[in-house]
């Protein structure tokens, strides 16, 4: 990780007060020992179990919300001045600030702001930390020493990946479409919070202050529940031979969900898995939850079920006296491509033969003769 920019401001509110002021602070030197291992210990928070994101876009609805045009202008041009870093954070922590005041519950604590470069990439990142034993924090709001941040003094946080912010711009893609036939191109959103489990409830304020949408439709969930299920059990040897019970698991599982009118949850998915496979193969399941709930795949925590989608993914089984016939809904179709073509004038449904049913076909037949 590179770390760019670099600086601390302050948010002064008692839960249970309505009043909340802000104190700003100045850009600290990005090659100091403390400045990196401050960021490197905010970032682990991202990967760490039981911090799941919370994905999103710019709402861009509220005028006054001035956060994302600070942010498209930092992004122009790739120039990243100071002064356009310091006007975004400032940005930030006026929208923080009219937040903060809005929420009883909420309180206050120092928040920081970075740009930092991994893996040729370009990410933002604020987040409301609290005072610790490990972190010296003085009153010019200037780090004095670092030794570790409890993720317990880590209210909230937020990151914004520069690369899946441009591409959507590019493609005028700031909000999604419930409509959009967006199977084949995944837009990605590229606004992320995460919060430990305990304060969750005060995080809100937090995401309403960067003028974040939900970005992640209950189509697209779906679709994306299924998809890196499928990429999670193809990772592992051990796991391969269950795909097609685990997938099953997660239709009756999703199917529920359509059926009760709840939402669909990570642990629930992860608990569809394991009561497909043994129990000895359990182990095998632990990186999942983090696995899905990553930039890669972006499946929230907590999502609305489609559906259509559940039905796509289903399987149709049909037996009688001398065949059996098992597939997935997705390969039947009407046209000559498909994997399993219906003609209803005939009543007929005819089979594209893999090279493993070809074989088998040609030998039965010989054999016959």
């Amino acid at each position: 990780m590179i770390l760019k920019k670099l600086v601390i401001h302050e948010l002064s509110k008692e839960a249970g007060s309505q009043g909340a002021t802000y104190k700003t602070g100045k850009l600290l030197d990005v090659t100091k020992k403390t400045s990196l291992k401050l960021v490197d210990e905010i970032s682990k928070i991202y990967g760490r179990t039981g911090n799941s994101a919370i994905y999103g876009c710019f709402a861009r609805k509220e005028n006054d919300n001035k956060f994302p045009l600070h942010f498209d202008e930092y992004v122009k041009d790739d120039v990243y001045s100071d002064d356009s870093f310091m006007a975004l954070t400032i940005a930030a922590m006026v929208e923080l600030t009219k937040e903060a005041k809005k929420q009883q519950s909420a309180t206050g604590g120092h928040i920081v702001f970075y740009h930092f470069t991994q893996d040729a990439r370009d990410f933002f990142l604020m987040a409301m930390i609290k005072q610790t034993a490990g972190l010296n924090i003085n009153g010019n709001l200037e780090l004095e020493d670092v030794t570790e941040i409890e993720l317990s003094k880590i209210h909230q946080a937020a990151k914004i990946n520069f690369t899946l912010f441009l591409a959507q711009k590019v493609a005028n893609k700031v909000q999604d479409d419930e409509d959009e036939d967006d199977d084949a191109v995944e837009h990605k959103s590229y606004l992320s919070f995460v919060s430990p489990a305990s304060y969750k409830e005060v995080s809100g304020y937090f995401i309403s202050a960067l003028d974040c949408t939900d970005g992640v439709s209950p189509r697209k969930a779906t679709t994306r529940a299924f998809n890196c299920v499928n990429a999670y059990i193809k990772l592992l040897d051990e796991l391969r031979p269950h795909q097609v019970v685990v997938k099953d698991s997660l239709v009756d599982y999703l199917s529920g969900c359509v059926e009760r009118k709840t939402p669909a949850t990570l642990s629930g998915v992860d608990s569809a898995i394991r009561a497909a496979i043994p129990a000895k193969l359990h182990d095998f399941i632990n990186g999942f939850i983090d696995f899905a709930n990553s930039d890669e795949y972006q499946l929230p925590a907590e999502f609305g079920v489609n559906s259509a989608k559940v039905k796509y993914y289903s399987r149709i089984k049909v037996k009688s006296r001398r065949w059996n016939l098992e597939f997935d809904v997705a390969a039947l179709g009407i046209t000559p491509g498909s994997d399993l073509m219906y003609d209803e004038k005939n009543n007929v449904i005819v089979i594209r033969c893999n090279v493993e049913l070809k074989e088998k076909a040609l030998a039965a037949l010989r054999e016959r003769e």
